[in-house]
C-alpha cells in the first residue's frame, strides 16, 4: 500500500453543499429566473458557462439564462444574482463541524491538503473567510488556474504545486465533472464519497465512473480507514 503524502478534494457536493442552504438565506436560481431546475443545472455544466478565466458574476447568470430563454429580462437577472451570491457565500462560510473535524484529523497524520475546484469566480469569492481555508494548504480554482476538471492538466498543476508525486496522492470527491476519471487517468488513486450525492445521482457516477473508482465511502472521516493513513 502506497504511502500517501497529499491528498486532493474536491469542494462542492463533497466539502459542502449548496443544495443544502436555507431557502431564507437565498432562492434557488432557477426559481428566481422562473426556469426548470434540470434546465438550469444543465446550463450551468455546460461550455456557456466561463469557469476558466476571472469573470463578474451578473453576466455569467445573464449568459446563462439567456441560453435558456432570450426573453428573460435584466430585474430577474439581478435579483438571481443577488440570490446566487448569498447561496454560495453562506456555504462556504458555515462549514459542517463533522466536515472540518474530519480534515482536521488528517492533517494530524502528515499529510498536505490540496483543494482542487471547478468554479467560477463569484462561486469561490468567500473562500478566504472560509474555515476551510485556514485548513487546506493549498487550493487550485479552475477560475484562477486556467484548466478545469477532468483535463489532466488541473490535476498536474496542482501536483507541482504540492510538490507530490501522483503515486503519493489520493482524490476525494463526489464525482461531478467526471474528476475521478481526470484523477484516475493522472495515475491518483480516487476516493468517492458520497455524502451529500443523491441516490440517482450517485448511480448515475458510478455507471460512469465505476473503473475509476479506487474505494468509495459515505463519509469523508472514513478516509484515513480506506486509506491507511
Amino acid at each position: 500500500m502506497p504511502k500517501y503524502t497529499t491528498l486532493f478534494f474536491d469542494l462542492f457536493n463533497t466539502l459542502l453543499s449548496v443544495g443544502d442552504v436555507p431557502q431564507h438565506i437565498g432562492r434557488f436560481t432557477a426559481d428566481v429566473l422562473e426556469v426548470d431546475h434540470e434546465v438550469w443545472n444543465k446550463a450551468c455544466f455546460s461550455a456557456v458557462h466561463e469557469i476558466t478565466k476571472p469573470t463578474e458574476h451578473e453576466q455569467i447568470i445573464r449568459t446563462l439564462a439567456h441560453s435558456i430563454d432570450r426573453s428573460i429580462g435584466d430585474e430577474l437577472i439581478v435579483n438571481a444574482t443577488a440570490h446566487r451570491q448569498r447561496r454560495f457565500d453562506y456555504a462556504l462560510l458555515n462549514i459542517r463541524q463533522d466536515i472540518l473535524d474530519s480534515l482536521a484529523d488528517l492533517k494530524q497524520c502528515g499529510v498536505s491538503l490540496c483543494l482542487i475546484s471547478n468554479a467560477s469566480t463569484a462561486e469561490v469569492s468567500a473562500w478566504g473567510d472560509s474555515p476551510l481555508a485556514s485548513v487546506f494548504d493549498h487550493a487550485v480554482f479552475s477560475c484562477d488556474c486556467g484548466f478545469k476538471k477532468p483535463d489532466g492538466d488541473i490535476y498536474q498543476h496542482a501536483l507541482k504545486r504540492c510538490h507530490s508525486m501522483h503515486s503519493e496522492t489520493a482524490f476525494i470527491g463526489d464525482g461531478g465533472s467526471n474528476e475521478l476519471c481526470g484523477a484516475s487517468n493522472a495515475g491518483i488513486t480516487t476516493v468517492l464519497t458520497r455524502q451529500f450525492s443523491k441516490s440517482h445521482r450517485l448511480e448515475k457516477v458510478k455507471q460512469q465512473q465505476g473503473n475509476a473508482i479506487s474505494h468509495e465511502i459515505k463519509h469523508i472521516s472514513e478516509v484515513r480507514r480506506v486509506l491507511k493513513l
